[in-house]
């Protein structure tokens, strides 16, 4: 496991923070979810994917994780995959969003990008609410 990649999510988080500050809270999570898209993309692509794949949506994601040293875990279970984080991706935004605004800014991305429009998610625990991690359940839309 790579160590939690400070630089990386430093940075991110400083790019959110002075974005809040000079044209406030929208727009800078506008922004945010735009950066993490365009970065995500272009590490999705390189390791190959099908899409609608949720053992693909699994080996991509668990491996780019990884190499940011977010500590994360997969579980399939029936038609859904549980996306487990054990490490927070952005705690210093704490102050500024709710958690539910934070992981808007990449988890719908992540799933529509992969696995396309015909899936959603809910989020069961979160770190930020004292949980002992972050787990949301991805499923196909009814």
């Amino acid at each position: 496991m790579t160590a939690y990649n400070e630089a990386f999510f430093g940075g991110m988080q400083n790019f959110f923070i002075e974005i809040y500050d000079t044209e406030g809270k929208e727009i800078a999570l506008q922004r945010m979810a735009g950066a993490l898209g365009r970065g995500l993309s272009k590490a999705y692509d390189t390791l190959g994917f099908e899409t609608g794949s949720i053992d693909d949506f699994a080996c991509v994601v668990g491996i780019r994780d990884e190499t940011v040293g977010l500590s994360v875990e997969f579980r399939k279970e029936n038609d859904c995959l549980h996306y487990i984080f054990h490490t927070d991706p952005f705690p210093n935004l704490k102050k500024y969003v709710t958690a539910k605004e934070i992981d808007a800014t990449y988890i719908p991305f992540k799933i529509k990008y992969l696995l396309g429009d015909g899936w959603k998610y809910k989020t069961i625990k979160h770190l930020w609410n004292g949980d002992s991690c972050t787990e949301h359940v991805i499923e196909m839309k009814l």
